[in-house]
């Protein structure tokens, strides 16, 4: 993902209208040219779908205009997904197109990682940790990223407008991640998937009669 996609997720979809996700706070730091952003959000959402649509990665070119690619590429290390994406980002007038490829770690229900591989991407160096987890009816969102840009940035106004620009990302993160999760299909629970599974359970005279003969017919297949 890009300097843009590691944030973001953002978009306006065929969805009912949702409230905006809650931001409890958002810190950005600048050192050694690195930045660090850090954000704590409350979703009114599901954590089990925010997670499940934000690890949908080829989805990221529905929830966000600027994505124009999103997709899996081979290579990764065992156990890890590969990502390569680019994102149109612009900032004060002018745009950038940024290529970027990641390793992706999903460590489910709650945890998802990302390492950018600087020698195909931006950025000298990205590193991001999400966690999504149910509290109090609603979805909580912790998000830690940090990067190193792999171009130049005026001294002056340059960390200022990045600062501004991954505190913008960060809350569109969590209201796209809101806003997409509420409009995905209801996920099946495991008691659901077992009754679909076996079929309906007998009840009534059938029950204690001669037992039948020849294979049960199983009900639907769910598609989790």
């Amino acid at each position: 993902m890009s300097l843009r996609a590691l944030l973001c997720c953002a978009a306006l979809i065929a969805a009912p209208p949702a409230m905006p996700a809650d931001i409890d706070q958002i810190t950005v730091e600048h050192s050694n040219k690195r930045y660090r952003v850090e954000m704590h959000a409350r979703m009114d959402t599901a954590a089990e779908r925010a997670y499940a649509v934000f690890t949908d990665y080829p989805r990221l070119v529905e929830i966000n205009p600027a994505i124009i690619r999103a997709e899996p590429t081979p290579g990764a290390p065992a156990g890890l997904q590969r990502v390569h994406t680019q994102v149109r980002v612009c900032v004060v007038g002018i745009c950038r197109v940024f290529d970027q490829v990641q390793d992706m770690h999903k460590s489910p229900p709650d945890r998802l990682a990302a390492s950018v591989l600087p020698e195909q991407s931006n950025l000298r160096f990205g590193q991001a940790q999400w966690r999504i987890w149910d509290e109090d009816g609603r979805a909580r969102l912790h998000f830690v990223a940090e990067i190193e840009p792999d171009f130049w940035i005026p001294p002056l106004i340059g960390p200022w407008l990045i600062k501004r620009k991954l505190e913008s990302e960060a809350e569109e993160t969590a209201n796209g991640i809101e806003r997409l999760a509420n409009a995905a299909p209801a996920l099946a629970t495991p008691a659901a998937a077992e009754s679909a599974a076996t079929g309906p359970t007998a009840t009534g005279p059938t029950a204690t009669g001669p037992a039948a003969t020849g294979p049960a017919s199983p009900g639907p297949l769910v598609d989790g």
